[in-house]
C-alpha cells in the first residue's frame, strides 16, 4: 500500500458538508437543502479518495475480499453506529410501550436486527431505513460501497485517458438519470419509491460513487496550471451551482431530478478547487477550526441527530423552550464534544491493546 500526501483541504469540505447536513436536520433553514447536497459531496469524495489513495494497490476479486475489504473499513464507526442505536432505542421503547401495536413490535424488531447488519437502506420504507438512529442509513450505505470498491479499483486500472474517465462519468449520470426518471410513476405501499430509489439504494448511489473515483483519476493525471483568478473564478461557481442545486431542491420539491442528481456537478467541481486549492475561497477557508471539524465529521455525522433528539426533548419538555435555534447551537456543542471524546477514549483503547 503506497502512502499519499494528504489533502488537508478537503477535510475543510468534509466541515463543510456536515455543517449543511446538521444545518437541514435542525429545520432552520427554510429556502435551501443543504443535507442533501452534504451526503451527495460525502459519496463522490469517497470515491476520489479511494481512488486517490489506494489506485496502485492490488486486490483480488472474489466476495470474500470485498467482504474483508468493507469490514475492515467500516469498522472504525460500526462500535459507535451501535452506541447511538442504543440511545435512539430508548425513545424507540418508549413509543412502544406507549401503545405499540403487533405490527409496531414486528418492525420494532426487524429495525434493530437491519440496523446490527446495516441492511436497513434495501428496504423501500422509511420507517426501515431511517429507523432508530436516522442517519445510520449512510453507514448502510458505505458498506456496499466499500464492496464494491475492489472490483472498481480494477476497472478504473484500465484507464488510460482523462478523457475516458469523462466519459465513463457521463455514462454512469445518463445512467442513473433515466432510472430515476422512469421511477415517477411507481407506487409502493407505506413508502416514497423514487425517494429511496433515488437517494438512498446503494445501487444507484454506487453511480455517484463510481464518479468520484473518475474524479481522482482524473485529479492524479492533472497537471495544468492554472492561474489563482481562474481558480477563484472556478470555485465560486462551483458555490454557485450548489447553492442554486439546493433552492432547487426546495423550490422544485423532492422529484426525481432533484432529490440526489442535480447536487453531482457542483459537488464534482467543490472536491476538485478543494484538492487543488489553488484559489482565495479555498485558501481563507483552509483554517484550523473547519479542518478540526472536518477531522470528527464522521463521528459527528453518526452523533449529532440522537443528540439532537435528546437536547430537544431537554430544552422543549424540561424547560419548555421551543425555540429551533437553542436546540441548535446546543446540539452543534454538545456533538462536537461527544464526538472528540469519543475519538479520544477509542485511541487510548487502542492504546492499550
Amino acid at each position: 500500500m503506497v502512502s499519499r500526501e494528504k489533502i488537508v483541504t478537503l477535510q475543510v469540505l468534509r466541515a463543510f458538508a456536515f455543517l449543511g447536513i446538521f444545518l437541514s436536520h435542525t429545520e432552520t433553514i427554510k429556502h435551501f437543502e443543504f443535507g442533501a447536497w452534504g451526503v451527495s459531496v460525502f459519496i463522490i469524495l469517497s470515491g476520489f479518495l479511494m481512488y486517490y489513495n489506494h489506485y496502485d494497490d492490488k486486490y483480488d476479486i472474489s466476495i470474500g475480499e470485498s467482504l474483508k475489504f468493507s469490514l475492515k473499513r467500516i469498522k472504525k464507526l460500526y462500535p459507535l453506529h451501535i452506541f447511538t442505536m442504543l440511545l435512539a432505542l430508548v425513545f424507540a421503547t418508549q413509543t412502544l410501550l406507549g401503545g405499540g401495536t403487533l405490527r409496531s413490535t414486528a418492525l420494532y424488531i426487524v429495525n434493530i436486527v437491519l440496523n446490527l447488519t446495516l441492511l436497513q437502506t434495501w428496504i423501500p420504507s422509511s420507517a426501515v431505513y431511517f429507523s432508530l438512529n436516522g442517519v445510520a442509513w449512510y453507514l448502510s450505505l458505505c458498506l456496499f460501497l466499500y464492496f464494491c470498491t475492489p472490483f472498481i479499483l480494477k476497472r478504473a486500472s484500465k484507464l488510460n485517458r482523462i478523457s475516458d474517465a469523462i466519459k465513463v462519468m457521463v455514462i454512469v449520470y445518463m445512467i442513473q438519470f433515466v432510472l430515476a426518471f422512469a421511477t415517477r410513476h411507481i407506487t409502493i405501499p407505506y413508502a416514497d419509491f423514487t425517494h429511496w430509489f433515488a437517494y438512498i439504494f446503494p445501487p444507484f448511489r454506487l453511480g455517484d460513487y463510481i464518479i468520484g473515483v473518475c474524479l481522482g483519476f482524473i485529479y492524479t493525471r492533472y497537471d495544468f496550471k492554472k492561474s489563482v483568478a481562474f481558480s477563484s473564478v472556478l470555485e465560486t461557481a462551483a458555490i454557485v451551482l450548489a447553492l442554486v442545486a439546493s433552492w432547487m431542491y426546495v423550490s422544485v420539491g423532492h422529484k426525481w431530478f432533484c432529490i440526489s442528481l442535480n447536487y453531482a456537478l457542483s459537488s464534482l467541481l467543490l472536491i476538485f478547487v478543494f484538492a487543488e486549492h489553488n484559489g482565495i475561497i479555498t485558501k481563507a477557508l483552509s483554517i484550523k477550526p473547519l479542518v478540526y471539524l472536518g477531522n470528527i465529521s464522521g463521528e459527528a455525522f453518526l452523533l449529532h441527530q440522537i443528540t439532537m433528539k435528546y437536547v430537544s426533548t431537554i430544552v422543549n419538555h424540561w424547560f419548555s423552550l421551543h425555540n429551533a435555534y437553542i436546540v441548535g447551537i446546543i446540539s452543534f456543542v454538545v456533538t462536537v464534544i461527544c464526538s472528540q471524546l469519543w475519538r479520544k477514549v477509542t485511541r487510548q483503547m487502542k492504546a492499550v491493546k
